[in-house]
C-alpha cells in the first residue's frame, strides 16, 4: 500500500509517492534479474538435427530454463539432415537453424549467417562396412557401393577419407538417400558400407553387429575437422542481431552447466529428448565429440582458428562441386555476436 499522506503539502507528498515506487520498481528488478525477465518473450523459430552433437544445448538449455530466462521462447521444429534444414532457413520458415558440417555451405553462397558453434564432430561421423565385403582399408571402397546422405557430415567424412587413401570420390558408387533409408539398405545388405553418424551407428550395431567400423571423423583430425554450430536467417540477423547476443549468451551459461555437471546435463538430456537410449549410449555419443569450455572457446573465435575449421569443410563441399568459388569464412561467419555474449557473461563470474 502507498504511505499516508501527513499533510497538505502536496509536492512533499508527490515526492514521497514516487520514492516508494522507486523501490518497488528496484525491488522487482532485483527478484526478477535483469536478463529482460517480466518482459514479453522474443519468439525464435529453431530448426535443428536430432543429433546429440547438435540438439544437446538445446534440449539442456529448455529443461533448465535457461532460454526462458533470457526472455527467450523458443519453437522447434525437426529436421532429418542439414540439406532440407537450411533450405527452410532460406524460405523463411525458420529463424535460426542448429546443424553439423552443412554450416560450411549454404553461408557460404549467402544464405544465412553462421553465429555460434557447439563443438567439433571428433568420432561422430563413421563409415561401417560390411564384415563380408572384403573391405579392410578406405582404399578397398573403389568401385564400390556406399550409402550416405549428400551434402552432410557424413559425406565430408566419406570425401576426406578417400581422399587421404588417394581415392577420387567419383571411382566410388556414392548413392545419395535420407541417412534412416541409407542405414536400413546397409543394415539389409544393399550397400557395401555407409557412411552415417551417431546415433545411427547405434543402431547398426544393434542390427547389424557383424558390420566392421572402417574409419570416423577423428583419424583426420584436426586437418578434417568438422563444426557443427547455429545459422541464422539473413532477415533475422539483420533484425534481430541483440536477441542472437542473448542466445548465445543463454548458450555460454548451458556450455557451463554441460561441462561442470557433465552427469546430470547428460541424464536431463536423456529424459527430455532420447529416452530409447540408455545413459551409456548418450555418454557414448557425448564422447565423441570434441567439446570446449568457454574461454576457449573466446580464444579460438578471436585468433581465427573457428573460422579454418569452417573454411576447410567449406573447400569439401567445394570439391564435391556445391559450388565453384570457395569464399573466406569471415564473410558469412560472425565471431562477435560469441564475443559480445561472452564479455557479459564474464562480468557475471
Amino acid at each position: 500500500m502507498l504511505p499516508k499522506r501527513t499533510g497538505s503539502n502536496d509536492a512533499n507528498t508527490m515526492h514521497r509517492i514516487r520514492s516508494f515506487m522507486m523501490m518497488l520498481v528496484l525491488s522487482a528488478m532485483l527478484m526478477t534479474g535483469s536478463e529482460g525477465a517480466g518482459a514479453a518473450a522474443t519468439k525464435i523459430r529453431i530448426g535443428y538435427l536430432h543429433t546429440l552433437a547438435v540438439d544437446s544445448h538445446l534440449w539442456l538449455g529448455i529443461e533448465r530454463g535457461v532460454f526462458e530466462k533470457y526472455g527467450l521462447q523458443l519453437e522447434l521444429t525437426r529436421f532429418n539432415s542439414g540439406v532440407p534444414l537450411m533450405q527452410a532457413l532460406a524460405g523463411g520458415s525458420i529463424d535460426v537453424g542448429i546443424m553439423g558440417a552443412v554450416i560450411s555451405n549454404f553461408p557460404s553462397r549467402g544464405v544465412g549467417k553462421v553465429f555460434l558453434l557447439n563443438n567439433l564432430e571428433h568420432g561422430t561421423a563413421v563409415i561401417f562396412v560390411q564384415d563380408e565385403s572384403g573391405i579392410y582399408s578406405v582404399r578397398d571402397l573403389n568401385g564400390r557401393k556406399v550409402t550416405t546422405t549428400r551434402g552432410t557430415t557424413a559425406d565430408v567424412l566419406l570425401y576426406i577419407a578417400l581422399q587421404k587413401a588417394g581415392v577420387k570420390y567419383t571411382d566410388v558408387n556414392v548413392i545419395n538417400m535420407d541417412m534412416a533409408a541409407a542405414v536400413s539398405a546397409f543394415i539389409a545388405g544393399a550397400s557395401d558400407a555407409v557412411s552415417t553418424w551417431w546415433p545411427f551407428d547405434l543402431y547398426i550395431m544393434k542390427n547389424r553387429p557383424t558390420a566392421r567400423k572402417l574409419t570416423q571423423a577423428g583419424d583426420y583430425f584436426p586437418d578434417a575437422a568438422i563444426a557443427g554450430g547455429w545459422v541464422a536467417s539473413n532477415r533475422f540477423y539483420e533484425r534481430e542481431r541483440p536477441t542472437l547476443v542473448k542466445l548465445a549468451r543463454a548458450w555460454l551459461e548451458v556450455n557451463e552447466l554441460l561441462l561442470n555437471d557433465t552427469d546430470r546435463s547428460l541424464k536431463t538430456i536423456q529424459q527430455a529428448a532420447y529416452p530409447e537410449l540408455d545413459y551409456e549410449e548418450l555418454l557414448d555419443g557425448f564422447r565423441k565429440e570434441k567439446v570446449f569450455r568457454n574461454e576457449e572457446w573466446a580464444g579460438m573465435y578471436r585468433d581465427g582458428r573457428a573460422a579454418k575449421w569452417i573454411g576447410q569443410v567449406e573447400e569439401v563441399f567445394m570439391r564435391l562441386g556445391a559450388f565453384t568459388d570457395w569464399v573466406p569464412p569471415e564473410r558469412f561467419f560472425d565471431p562477435s555476436v560469441y564475443l559480445e555474449a561472452y564479455e557479459a557473461y564474464k562480468s557475471t563470474r
